[in-house]
């Protein structure tokens, strides 16, 4: 009688580098929609404090009205202290500095429309900065 030898035994070098490649394919398509996630939820963050920094000084200028003039500044002005609007205007230049990357701000006077725009830099210098535009009637 003939020996006869079962035709496979178990997996082959071939079939396991296989499966090895497959499977790490996959996991770097999984850590690439990870980082992306982040990146995408890191600009949510920075669009929503800008939204938030914006309604603040209108706030501010809402319960400063008389003086709502005053308001007026450019992107890279600074603001005079000792008036109630000096020192809300240099409160939201600080807030916005502080809590957005390279984070300015202006407030212009368009009739008896305010155009208030937050600007900051998400790209790590690599693009034009991000604007966010508010436009509101005291």
């Amino acid at each position: 009688m003939i020996n006869q030898r079962p035709k496979q035994c178990g997996f082959s070098m071939i079939e396991v580098l296989v499966t090895v490649l497959v499977l790490s394919i996959g996991l770097l398509g999984i850590s690439a929609l990870q980082l992306n996630g982040l990146k995408q939820n890191q600009n949510a963050l920075q669009l929503t404090e800008a939204t938030f920094l914006a309604y603040g000084i209108v706030d501010r200028m809402r319960a400063n009205q008389t003086n709502a003039a005053d308001y007026n500044i450019g992107l890279d002005a600074g603001a005079a202290q000792g008036s109630v609007s000096g020192d809300d205007l240099m409160a939201w230049k600080t807030n916005l500095e502080t809590k957005l990357p390279a984070g300015k701000g202006s407030i212009e006077t368009v009739g008896t429309l305010f155009l208030i725009t937050v600007q900051w830099d998400d790209s790590k210098g690599e693009f034009d900065p991000v604007q966010y535009q508010l436009e509101t009637q005291l």
